[in-house]
């Protein structure tokens, strides 16, 4: 979870690959800011006219494939301080400690991720990446309030974890563990560097 509040959160951009089709104007590199993707990329589906207009959970989740680089910006620069891939999804993939306890919720579902901080911080605050800024939508599309349990802090080991301490600039590669009753759905990314209500969000 990136624990940082960007001064700028409000305006944050979003990072993605460059060459990708369907996209709006982008500037050299391919980035471009989040409500142009999330705009150009994701459209609610009309409200039923005898219903009021409705607000999805998802409408400021910019959607994702596995492997796609995602990131964040420093504004005044305009050049990439985080990048980001989420490279696996699997559910259920067993557990790797030896006090490891069945998950509360249902299932383990476990994110493989590569973290890479490319400077500090533009607002010279912490950066660090935990499992309580995920969450899982299931396929009624009601979110988890809750999937970072105790359980599936225990499920594996130390070692095969991002680290829990604040991340300098550099690679990490490493594991986020969630509890849920879902074996499909959508995993989402909200940091508190984008308000903690903008983010990412992946099929599985």
């Amino acid at each position: 979870m990136i624990r940082t509040r960007l001064a700028v959160a409000a305006a944050a951009l979003i990072c993605t690959l460059a060459g990708c089709s369907g996209g709006p104007a982008t500037d050299a590199g391919g980035i471009a800011s989040f409500s142009e993707r999330v705009e150009d990329t994701y459209t609610p589906p009309p409200p039923a006219e005898s219903s009021p207009p409705e607000t999805s959970p998802q409408d400021p989740l910019l959607p994702k494939a596995i492997g796609e680089v995602g990131g964040l910006l420093d504004q005044v620069t305009n050049e990439p301080w985080m990048q980001f891939t989420l490279d696996a999804i699997t559910p259920n993939p067993g557990c790797t400690t030896g006090y490891a306890n069945p998950p509360s919720l249902g299932q383990f579902v476990v994110l493989t991720l590569t973290i890479n901080v490319l400077a500090p911080s533009p607002d010279g605050n912490i950066f660090y990446v935990s499992s309580s800024d995920f969450h899982v939508i299931g396929p009624n599309g009601v979110r988890d309030n809750t999937n970072d349990t105790q359980e599936a802090f225990s499920c594996l080991d130390a070692a095969e974890m991002l680290p829990s301490e604040p991340l300098t600039v550099g690679t990490y590669i490493g594991k986020i563990v969630l509890d849920t009753p879902h074996l499909t759905g959508q995993v989402i990314w909200t940091p508190p560097a984008l308000g903690g209500s903008e983010g990412w969000l992946w099929e599985f």
